[in-house]
């Protein structure tokens, strides 16, 4: 017989190492702007984390916290800022 909190076992490790890496670039973004350094994060594998720790749960929906992850909101904006100063340009 297994224990009640079996399924959650890996997911629960996967999901705190996203956690940790997601608040850690935060802190390296924040302290970035303060110091006027570039102080570079781990971009992407926090939500990587986050993303397959809740997909191998049983909670599976709970996977779009995957995009807490800053850098996937900015790789979009990066997308659509150059396209359009492309279309400015012309």
């Amino acid at each position: 017989m297994t224990p009640a909190w079996y399924p959650w076992a890996g997911p629960a490790i996967l999901i705190t190492i996203g956690m940790f890496l997601i608040v850690m670039s935060y802190g390296a973004l924040i302290q970035s702007n303060r110091s006027g350094k570039h102080i570079s994060g781990v971009p992407f594998f926090g939500g990587l984390f986050v993303f397959l720790g809740f997909i191998i749960s049983p909670i599976k929906w709970l996977a779009i916290l995957a995009l807490l992850d800053y850098s996937y909101g900015m790789f979009v904006y990066s997308l659509l800022s150059e396209r359009f100063k492309r279309n400015k340009k012309k």
